[in-house]
């Protein structure tokens, strides 16, 4: 109640960002697969993925009204301009770069630490 109440009183734009459910459960199993102490137990790693997962789906369902827009992953890598145009409209901002553009606009030193292949900078859908 009280996160409900600071999203109101302090202008607060949530953005969702939804992704097929056995894509997400096969990238996080991957990640934990290399960073963490799950590390060798496939079965642990697949079950807290599906787990998160559902826990999202479920904080969706109860508190999708705060949302200012949701964006459907598979849609922002075959059509990013155009999502990029909804999400501007939806939280009142003006687009500097296209969405389709990145990472070109983006100085290589603003990245920041790398934590593995995917996460390095490469165009929206390519390949890690």
């Amino acid at each position: 109640a009280a996160q409900r109440r600071a999203v109101a009183s302090m202008d607060v734009k949530l953005i969702y960002m939804e992704r097929n459910r056995a894509d997400v459960i096969k990238s996080q199993t991957k990640f934990w697969a290399e960073h963490s102490e799950f590390e060798g137990n496939e079965e642990a790693m697949r079950t807290a993925a599906e787990h998160r997962y559902d826990s999202c789906v479920q904080q969706v369902e109860e508190h999708g009204d705060l949302l200012a827009c949701r964006i459907q992953f598979e849609r922002m890598l075959s059509e990013p301009d155009v999502v990029q145009a909804e999400v501007a409209e939806a939280l009142g901002l003006t687009i500097k770069h296209k969405w389709s553009e990145y990472p070109s606009f983006v100085p290589q030193d603003a990245h920041g630490k790398q934590l593995g292949a995917n996460y390095a900078m490469r165009p929206l859908g390519a390949a890690y």
